[in-house]
């Protein structure tokens, strides 16, 4: 018997009138238990009836082998009636596994233990054999007693403890957020004494991409367009040197760079372009060249579709009207600046004498790209100025 063992006492009435009879188990050893499940303080039966009840008999831990006997005894009308309950005990090797905390937290590459006991509770010696199950096949495991010993085997007498530790060795390829493993625990013979899951949790960072937002919400082509987007990290370790990209398409068009994004934190990104007319396809992803190790790569895209119109018309003006203009507005500009003094005169006549064309180098001229960036951040973050 492991334990527990239950056995059904059956009553008869042979009789032809009804019978009331009462129950009571005797013997019952010391540190035993044994109940008459459904039974109050009589029980009637029938004429020719019968009445079953069953009987629940536990042994303590650590009981020896060996048969007990337990008296089950019924007073009736005709007395005194009993009956022999034997129960026999085999020779039992059980262990329970007993351990403290069942997940550990690791960022990998790393070594994460999990120590545990495993504690003999059966009547007889026996050999405990440790092995894991559902390990990723890139893993590694090491099983040491107290002295770092390897050892997979643990021979164990009645009410003995025996400590072990278990090792996993986690390379830097693991993937996902949680790995569930079966530590297995069985005897010589293979027959399975416990199963217990461990878990070892790892400390990744997990990128994500929300609330892309397009300014101006009209767009027309060759005017600066502004996309901005929260990027969070929902992973449980810090994010450094995030790369962000914003796409037309498959064409990279803007980049930068977060210097880190906490756990559980978030960073705002703002992008740039000069989009074309159409219909176009603006993807903004994070990490695009997967150098950060995350906990899911399936966040790190966001898309949205967005309607060019086309560029403003713009009146036509002829070169002699458009230099004539300039002209003026110069002439205006600069009198009004010298103020008409006598050494302002002076001043404007040697303007005037100044070489037509100037050379400008080209590094001080913007592109249109960086126009753009400028027009950009200017509608994005309105009345900030150089300070």
């Amino acid at each position: 018997m492991d334990g527990r063992a239950q056995v059904s006492l059956q009553l008869v009435n042979e009789g032809n009138g009804f019978e009331d009879v009462t129950l009571e188990l005797t013997d019952v050893p010391v540190g035993w238990t044994a109940d008459i499940s459904g039974y109050g303080n009589f029980v009637r039966i029938a004429p020719a009836g019968t009445r079953s009840f069953p009987v629940t008999i536990t042994a303590p831990v650590g009981t020896p082998p060996g048969e007990v006997v337990i008296v089950a005894r019924m007073w009736g009308s005709d007395g005194l009636t009993t009956a022999l309950l034997r129960v026999h005990v085999p020779e039992v090797f059980s262990v329970d596994v007993l351990m403290d905390e069942e997940t550990r937290t690791l960022t990998p590459p790393g070594t994460v233990s999990f120590p545990f006991d495993l504690v003999s509770t059966g009547n007889a010696l026996g050999e405990a054999r440790l092995s894991v199950e559902g390990m990723p096949i890139d893993w590694d495991f090491a099983f040491t007693d107290p002295e770092g010993v390897a050892s997979v085997s643990y021979a164990l007498n009645v009410g003995q403890t025996g400590t072990a530790l278990l090792s996993l060795k986690v390379p830097i390829e693991a993937q996902g957020d949680t790995q569930a493993i079966d530590l297995v625990v069985r005897d010589r013979f293979g027959n399975l004494l416990a199963r217990m899951p461990i878990y070892v949790r790892l400390r990744l960072p997990d990128l994500s991409v929300v609330n892309m937002l397009v300014l101006p919400s009209q767009p027309r082509e060759g005017t600066p367009m502004t996309v901005r987007a929260t990027v969070l990290n929902l992973g449980m370790a810090d994010a450094e040197d995030v790369s962000v990209v914003l796409k037309d398409g498959n064409t990279v068009i803007d980049r930068d760079t977060l210097s880190i994004i906490p756990t559980m934190g978030e960073l705002e990104v703002v992008l740039y372009m000069v989009p074309n007319q159409g219909r176009r396809t603006l993807v903004l992803e994070v990490d695009p060249a997967d150098v950060i190790r995350e906990r899911s790569e399936a966040n790190n895209i966001v898309k949205r579709h967005v309607d060019v119109a086309a560029p403003p018309d713009r009146p036509v003006v002829t070169p002699a009207v458009a230099q004539a203009s300039v002209a003026v507005v110069l002439t205006i500009s600069i009198l009004g600046l010298l103020g008409g003094t006598e050494s302002g005169k002076y001043a404007f006549l040697t303007l005037i004498f100044i070489p037509r064309y100037t050379k400008i180098k080209k590094d001080k001229v913007l592109d249109l790209y960086l126009r753009g960036k400028i027009h950009g951040y200017i509608i994005a973050n309105p009345g900030e100025h150089y300070n």
